[in-house]
């Protein structure tokens, strides 16, 4: 295990503007426009706490309140291609399903995956969506709010067990994202899939998991929705800094679901769009896929070829 972190110290919520705010329409107009100077100016907006508050948004038809500080919120393309691949599959991997699955978002954020997955046709039963951060719960709740389907929020974390934990930052990344949870060392309540799922027996279940490093313990958890389930799709973030943190590997994530019934997966990169295939269980993971990508990783119980949806 490598590096080092603190524990999140409390921060203020997000205000939430009606509109986004001029200062940073020019930012993204300058950069769209390649044009010197824009990053300077957003780096400025940033030291001033100008980006300390969430703005609304277009994806589709539907409007969402967005951290003005989130990573590339500057290109108007980002809701186009953000993880186009992993929900891409998803999507397919639904459409087989014979009843409406529950959808399981686990380091949720703001509900940026859950709500862009409802807008490309998904129409789960039930959303449950699971974060940690007590002021993007916040603006997740909000979100939510207008989302026309039925959701349970969770604020709290997810792990093998019920227990409570502490939201840590990393040394290599501070921002709200980037968080994890140290199991047993705060008061945030931490809870199993297993224990959400209670009252459900046979849905199918589509499960996103963004932890942070606690995506095997998470998935231990979940042991017997999947084992219940119809059918599953599981999405888990394969990421090499938390690896070295955690010193685990995303590929235990893999066997535990090949265990559980999975029969195929696909390996996406987010920033460059590229899919990869052949990815070998017995293998370490970061040996088959270079070890400076952060890959998602979809796995389903179905022998579907997602590279068909891609």
């Amino acid at each position: 295990m490598s590096g080092s972190h603190r524990q999140f110290t409390t921060q203020p919520a997000l205000p939430m503007r009606a509109n986004i705010p001029w200062y940073f329409r020019l930012a993204s107009a300058w950069i769209t426009a390649d044009l010197r100077g824009g990053y300077a100016w957003l780096r400025m907006l940033r030291r001033y706490g100008l980006l300390d508050q969430c703005a609304p948004f277009s994806i589709g038809k539907r409007t969402v309140q967005v951290p003005l500080f989130s990573t590339s919120l500057t290109d108007p393309q980002l809701f186009n291609y953000y993880e186009r691949d992993a929900i891409a599959a998803m999507l397919h991997s639904a459409e087989a399903f014979e009843e409406a699955p529950l959808l399981i978002d686990c380091g949720a954020d703001v509900g940026l995956y859950s709500l862009l997955l409802l807008e490309r046709g998904l129409r789960p039963a039930n959303i449950f969506a699971v974060e940690p951060n007590a002021r993007s719960f916040a603006v997740l709740a909000e979100n939510f709010r207008t989302a026309n389907t039925a959701t349970s929020l969770f604020h709290g974390a997810l792990s093998s067990m019920p227990g409570t934990g502490a939201l840590m930052a990393p040394d290599y990344d501070p921002q709200d994202r980037a968080g994890f949870v140290e199991f047993g060392a705060g008061e945030l309540p931490v809870e199993t899939i297993d224990s959400l799922l209670r009252e459900h027996h046979t849905q199918p279940l589509l499960i996103k998991v963004d932890v942070e490093g606690a995506e095997l313990a998470v998935l231990e958890g979940a042991r017997g929705s999947l084992a219940r389930a119809s059918a599953f799709t599981v999405q888990f973030e394969a990421h090499p800094s938390v690896s070295a943190r955690t010193g685990s590997d995303p590929i235990e994530c893999l066997q535990l679901l090949i265990e559980l019934g999975a029969q195929s997966w696909t390996c996406c990169e987010e920033a460059s769009g590229q899919v990869f295939t052949g990815v070998r269980p017995g293998k370490e993971f970061f040996t088959q896929i270079r070890p400076d990508k952060i890959i998602d990783v979809v796995v389903s119980s179905s022998p579907t070829t997602f590279e068909d949806s891609l």
